[in-house]
C-alpha cells in the first residue's frame, strides 16, 4: 500500500515522474504522459510522410516497436500504403504509428 501511495503522489505531482527504491536491487521508475488534447484528422493511404527531425534521432528514442519499424522507411518519396507493404506492417498501424510522430512533430 506504501509502495502505490507514493506512486500515486509523485505521478499527481508537476513533473508526473516516479522514481522509488523498492529494494536494494529493484528501482521503479514511471512517467505519465497524459493523451492529446486533440486528435487530429485521420492519415490516408496516399499521404507522403516526411521526417522533419533526423532519422536516427528518432531511432534513439524509446518508441513503440511499430514506430521504430516503419521510420526507415519513412523517406518522403513513398505513400503510407506503400510504407505499410514494404515494412510489412499492417496499414492501420502504420497510420496510428504517423499520428504519434505528428503529435510529436517528427512527421
Amino acid at each position: 500500500q506504501d509502495i502505490l501511495d507514493g506512486v500515486l503522489l509523485s505521478l499527481n505531482s508537476p513533473s508526473s515522474e516516479c522514481h522509488m527504491l523498492l529494494d536494494d536491487a529493484n528501482i521503479l521508475h514511471l512517467q505519465y504522459f497524459p493523451p492529446p488534447k486533440v486528435q487530429g484528422p485521420p492519415i490516408p493511404d496516399y499521404v507522403v510522410p516526411v521526417l522533419l527531425k533526423h532519422e536516427s534521432e528518432l531511432q534513439s528514442l524509446d518508441w513503440d516497436l511499430t514506430i521504430n519499424w516503419i521510420v526507415p522507411h519513412i523517406n518522403g518519396i513513398k505513400y503510407v500504403k506503400h510504407i505499410a507493404e514494404s515494412s510489412k506492417v499492417d496499414p492501420e498501424m502504420v497510420r496510428a504509428a504517423l499520428r504519434v510522430l505528428r503529435q510529436y512533430h517528427a512527421v
